[in-house]
């Protein structure tokens, strides 16, 4: 159970980073639950191990550059606290 709570959040920070709404991917989910519940044949898509480790991928591509610039901007402000307080 906690792989999945572990998918779902990987998989709603590449929603929210590629400027899709994590809250309608979750409204079709519930809807999706509550046909399956009635008895509906409805067809629920599901990621393939390919795609999971694609957006795996891109996700820990993302979260190195952030590091990195999060990196260089605090060299930057620590140069600039040495020159002025020198």
């Amino acid at each position: 159970m906690e792989h999945i709570k572990r998918e779902n959040v990987l998989f709603e920070a590449y929603l929210i980073r590629n400027g899709m709404d994590p809250n309608i991917v979750m409204n079709e989910d519930k809807d999706f639950l509550k046909a399956q519940q009635k008895g509906s044949r409805k067809k629920f898509e599901t990621l393939s191990r390919e795609q999971k480790y694609e957006i795996a991928n891109q996700e820990s591509e993302a979260l190195k550059k952030n590091i990195e610039d999060g990196r260089m901007r605090s060299d930057s402000i620590l140069e600039t606290l040495k020159v002025l307080t020198n």
